[in-house]
């Protein structure tokens, strides 16, 4: 992963300020208020708010990848168990991303074993979903059937923000169900009426966009990944197609004019995403000749592409995604937001050690198969995840994380934060403690901190310690819901020259509430700085 720091100025050091003791109370205000108080330029903390917002029962099966609405008020997800049996159908469920409102809007037999990719608009108001074979939609008119092919050859498919187009990737060349019309490979779109079913883009295009043969485009259009986007008007369509032995990204606009090559030829075409405004397309492939997939932004309608990062592969379906104007990118899951002008990334989980990972957490590592909202402030994830055979797996859940929200609802509050002393020596010099208070009407379940240099964590000041409330490790009084750990110092794990500087904190807490649903808060509390010269201040 490339190295783009993360840290920017005016973040508060809780113990880098010698003050008297009443400067020092800014410290002790609950993080309900602080909005108010970082708009008075008091504190300049950075806040994560993280709920389980369903609960289904055990053996409901996967909730497949939901995807949060533009305004980032509605979910969609699918319960789809690919059978083709009318008796386990696949259903198609909205709901409320705090919890509410929880409506099954599709059901239907799958015409082939497959489960279903689904979206929705950005009101949350349509939804799409396709078994590879059917396409539908469900809106404020019910659900029903826009188009039905004779096989299995829809790879991919999106509706545009506005609500009033469907795009989708057809693999091979097939016809409709009835054998009425023929339905080449390549993109094709449909208006949610169910009219105007047209291809705006095939074979003999991309071999004249990338200057070969209609031959060498292979038998197939792009199957792998996420291989395809529209904005939000419908104006512009990205999306991943094979030409003369190599995987490509391509932009086209919403009537199949204007066909250029994004990018050079690919090893392996990714994931693709274009922001709501059609301006920027993001691409993630492994370029000809590298070893890691390669994450760039770049002109939708063509231009010079600008690598943010490298990265090994990191599951070619999670989503990839792009806010209104571009100007954040989110990788799942990695949980990783790419500030697009600066290349900066935040990393948006980072699990508590001991209450129980991706297994059971609702703060994990990464964001698994996680959504936006058009701003990206507002996120949609699953929890659970985790499948192993000598493991005691969860029902799989959905998420949703928040960056600085207004109200923390249930989660924890986390007041009183200390790190003291803000400089240590390298390899085992000196040592630090980290204390903070923890306010909540649920049952504790872990406090916690990791040490993030830039957007990793970094091992050799601390990845995922556990802070105590029982009047040891640092602790100075049991049960007082202070939670602290001491005895805090660098040390080699992994070998880097220099190894120097400011790590950001990140102080996290997770509890669970009366009705067994799990809620999290974490905060960047301030930097630990690692400082070879700190023994001569």
């Amino acid at each position: 992963m490339g190295r783009r720091k993360a840290i920017r100025p005016g973040w508060f050091h809780a113990s880098s300020f010698h003050v008297p003791a009443g400067v020092v109370l800014l410290l002790l205000v609950s993080l309900r208020h602080f909005r108010r108080l970082r708009a008075l330029g008091a504190i300049g903390w950075k806040l994560f708010v993280y709920h389980q917002i369903i609960n289904l029962p055990e053996g409901s099966g996967s909730v497949g990848y939901p995807v949060l609405s533009g305004d980032g008020a509605t979910a969609v997800f699918s319960q789809a168990p690919g059978t083709g049996d009318p008796a386990t159908p696949n259903r198609i469920f909205t709901i409320g991303s705090d919890g509410s409102g929880m409506t099954e809007v599709d059901s239907y037999a799958p015409l082939c074993a497959c489960g279903a990719v689904v979206d929705i608009s950005n009101d949350g108001g349509t939804v799409v979903s396709t078994d590879s074979v059917q396409v539908r939609i469900a809106d404020a008119g019910g659900a029903r059937g826009l188009v039905t092919l004779a096989s299995n050859e829809i790879s991919g498919v999106v509706i545009s923000g506005n609500g009033q187009t469907v795009f989708m990737i057809v693999r091979r060349d097939t016809s409709t169900s009835d054998n009425t019309l023929s339905i080449p490979r390549g993109i094709w779109a449909i208006d949610v009426r169910g009219a105007n079913l047209r291809q705006l883009v095939d074979a003999n295009d991309i071999a004249a966009a990338a200057g070969v043969t209609v031959e060498e485009t292979g038998c197939c259009f792009h199957s792998d990944g996420h291989p395809i986007d529209a904005s939000d008007d419908g104006g512009r369509v990205v999306f991943a197609a094979y030409a003369a032995g190599f995987e490509r990204f391509f932009s086209t606009d919403g009537s199949g004019g204007n066909l250029v090559q994004l990018g050079g030829e690919q090893q392996y075409s990714m994931r693709v995403a274009v922001s709501g405004d059609g301006a920027l397309a993001a691409i993630d492939g492994t370029p000809v000749g590298a070893t890691s997939n390669e994450v760039a932004v770049i002109p939708a309608g063509g231009g010079e592409a600008r690598v943010l990062t490298e990265m090994p592969y990191s599951g070619y379906d999670e989503p990839f995604q792009l806010t209104t104007t571009g100007n954040r990118l989110l990788v799942s899951s990695n949980g990783l937001l790419f500030d697009t002008d600066s290349g900066d990334a935040e990393l948006l989980g980072v699990s508590i050690a001991g209450v129980g990972g991706n297994h059971e957490a609702v703060l994990t590592d990464g964001l698994p198969r996680g959504t936006m909202d058009a701003e990206g402030q507002q996120f949609l994830y699953v929890m659970r995840t985790v499948r192993c055979a000598d493991c005691a797996n969860q029902q799989e859940q959905l998420a949703t994380m928040a960056i600085d929200p207004v109200d923390l609802g249930a989660a924890p509050v986390i007041s009183n934060a200390i790190i003291e002393p803000a400089v240590i020596l390298p390899d085992h010099g000196s040592e630090a403690v980290v204390s903070a208070s923890i306010s909540t009407d649920g049952q504790v379940l872990g406090v916690g901190y990791a040490a993030l240099l830039g957007s990793e964590v970094d091992p050799n000041l601390g990845s995922a310690v556990v802070l105590f409330d029982d009047g040891m490790n640092g602790d100075a009084v049991a049960g007082d819901s202070t939670y602290t750990i001491g005895g805090i110092m660098h040390g080699i794990v992994v070998a880097r020259d220099p190894d120097t500087g400011p790590r950001i904190i990140r102080l996290a807490a997770e509890i669970e509430d009366a009705n067994g649903m799990r809620h999290a808060t974490a905060v960047d509390i301030g930097t630990l700085t690692v400082d070879d010269a700190a023994a001569s201040r």
